[in-house]
């Protein structure tokens, strides 16, 4: 009975064992299969079955699977682009594959493809973990956004145009988020993932429209290249220039010159350029534009300027900047207040004008004061040379260089008119300083004979040997002037009779012996060249044949006495005119005698019989 029940009791517990490792092995089976249902690939196998069916972007929704539209074209319509996607990549077979860029185990993606064509990418997003059996890690997969790749469906435009021109496609303007590359004004924009050959519109800066290709690239099937018709025109002017227009440019600076850059549709004309670019230089004068090789090309003139600091040079009345010049250092000069010699570029339109023609453009180098000083062009060089500076002045007269007396040696000459006149009286001398190497005008302050300042500047040559004269009678002269006829000995004198006198003698119309040569002889300095001449006219066959004739009443017009210079106390010179008529008595023809002499006096003892008296040392013709 005992062992019956040992028996029984043991087949019990290897039933109720049998039972709990059968329930064990259940439960067991039933997590794995529940673990194996929930890892990853199961949930990208379903996702890639409903994209071989064109179920993904129909049950979007439903599914709440979230597609990623940004690698679609925003030039397109998004149906238009699903309705291509499916027809490429409906009842294809499909793969999928761990990317190699999936990095993170908790969001995988996974490369889905048919052969060679992706259709893109899915990526995973764990939502929850369990654990099971305190070793096993049951995982819950959500899709996080699937990604199509349009690559093998989509075509890329490739547009190449200059950046002022205006693209659209399908109505949407390209923008910079657009461009791939930008090479001197020119723009390159990529259009990828166009499912449809694209409306294309291109205009220029100035809204026109503009004439383009599109043509497919030998590199690719689904590359196309538009481009647009265009010529950028590059021309470089001086950066001084202004321009006026109308037409976009870009500009780039490069030291005194600027290159602009401007877009045309077709090679412009030169001679209606100027129609669209108004360029003027910094004295406003207006450029033109020639043709060179068939495209235009502004014309300016570049001149090197070589001159002191202390000159100013100017176009019309505009000065050229030379605050930048170089310095090229010089040894100082004497006098010219000189420091260096500027040299720069400056820039005009047309070749320099040495004489004004009107428009104001004429060029000039002037000094402080304001006067020009003469400058040498070669080669596009203008340049003020350094020169000697001769100055002449009478000895009586005072001289100051630069505000100083001069410290350089003057030479002493006679001046010519006195010839006939220094062996009677002190005459004033020529003294003539030379200034070596001088670059600006010097200033002359000068003090004539009679006291009076004058201020004058000297570049070359200065030359004064005229004394300065008065039309009025000297102070030094009144004591013995005498408005009324004087004769010889009364210690007065009236220049215009003495003037009168001798024009009678020239006419034998003075009384006296040897055809009044006696008579005229008291007016004369005894022994003088004058005296000479006098008595050889006297008594030569020449007077003989002067025809009678009858004087005007009054004889003498048009009288003055002008410009008195007092040589000495005793000693001075004017001017006399006047006009004697008469008509000859045998022809009955009228004449007027014109009579315009120099004429110099002395008041001297000239008969040595211890009397004084004014007499005439030396005459000369005046024009």
């Amino acid at each position: 009975m005992k062992k019956i029940t040992f028996k029984t009791g043991l087949l019990i517990y290897a039933i109720v064992l049998a039972l709990v490792i059968g329930a064990l092995l259940l439960g067991l089976r039933g997590i794995l299969v529940k673990y194996e249902k929930a890892q990853a690939y199961n949930l990208v196998e379903g996702f890639v079955k409903e994209l071989e069916s064109n179920l993904v972007f129909n049950n979007i929704e439903a599914s709440g699977q979230h597609i990623d539209y940004s690698a679609f074209s925003k030039f397109e319509d998004k149906d238009s682009v699903i309705k291509n996607y499916v027809s490429v990549f409906g009842g294809k077979k499909l793969e999928y594959a761990l990317s190699s860029q999936s990095y993170d185990a908790n969001r995988p993606v996974y490369i889905i493809h048919s052969g060679d064509l992706i259709a893109g990418e899915l990526e995973l997003n764990l939502v929850s973990e369990e654990i099971k059996l305190d070793m096993l890690s049951v995982p819950t997969w959500a899709i996080s956004k699937f990604t199509p790749d349009l690559s093998a469906i989509g075509k890329t435009y490739a547009v190449t145009v200059p950046k002022e021109y205006a693209v659209k496609i399908n109505g949407h303007l390209l923008s910079e988020e657009d461009i791939v590359s930008e090479e001197n004004g020119v723009c390159a924009y990529m259009v990828k993932g166009l499912s449809a050959e694209p409306a294309v519109q291109i205009t220029d800066g100035e809204g026109q429209d503009v004439h383009y290709t599109v043509a497919k690239s030998e590199q690719s099937d689904r590359l196309y290249n538009i481009k647009s018709d265009y010529i950028i025109l590059n021309f470089t002017i001086p950066s001084s220039f202004a321009i006026n227009t109308d037409k976009k440019m870009t500009a780039t600076a490069a030291g005194d010159l600027t290159t602009y850059s401007v877009v045309f549709r077709t090679m412009p004309d030169s001679g209606l350029m100027n129609e669209q670019f108004v360029i003027t230089d910094f004295a406003g004068n207006v450029m033109k534009f020639i043709d060179k090789d068939g495209a235009p090309v502004p014309e300016y003139y570049e001149y090197t300027l070589i001159c002191p600091d202390t000159l100013t040079a100017r176009i019309g009345t505009k000065a050229i900047d030379r605050t930048n010049a170089e310095k090229l250092p010089i040894e100082l000069k004497q006098y010219a207040e000189v420091n260096s010699l500027l040299k720069c570029s400056f820039f005009t339109i047309a070749p320099i004008i040495t004489e004004d023609d009107g428009s104001g453009a004429a060029f000039a180098i002037t000094d402080n004061a304001g006067n020009e000083v003469p400058y040498t062009l070669s080669n596009g060089v203008v340049s003020v040379e350094a020169r000697d500076i001769e100055i002449t002045v009478p000895d009586n007269f005072g001289l100051l260089i630069a505000g100083s007396a001069p410290d350089v040696e003057g030479t002493v000459k006679d001046i010519r008119e006195y010839e006939d006149v220094k062996q009677y009286t002190n005459v004033p001398k020529a003294v003539t300083y030379v200034l070596k190497g001088q670059y600006c005008p010097v200033k002359l302050d000068i003090t004539d004979n009679r006291g009076d300042s004058s201020v004058r500047y000297a570049f070359d040559e200065v030359k004064i040997l005229e004394q300065s004269g008065s039309d009025d009678v000297p102070a030094g002269l009144a004591a013995f002037y005498s408005a009324g006829v004087t004769e010889p000995g009364s210690g007065k004198i009236n220049p215009l009779y003495y003037g009168k006198q001798y024009s009678y003698f020239m006419t034998n119309d003075i009384a006296g012996d040897t055809n009044g040569y006696w008579a005229i002889r008291k007016y004369i300095y005894n022994g003088s060249y004058l005296d000479t001449s006098c008595k050889a006219w006297a008594t030569g066959v020449d007077i003989t044949f002067l025809g009678r004739h009858v004087f005007d009443n009054p004889p003498f017009s048009k009288e003055s006495v002008k410009n008195y210079v007092m040589l000495a106390d005793d000693c001075f010179y004017c001017d006399i005119y006047f006009v004697k008529s008469f008509t000859v008595t045998s022809n009955g023809v009228h004449r007027d005698d014109i009579f315009y002499k120099r004429i110099y006096f002395k008041y001297c003892d000239d008969d040595k019989d211890g009397k004084n008296t004014w007499v005439i040392i030396h005459m000369g013709d005046l024009t």
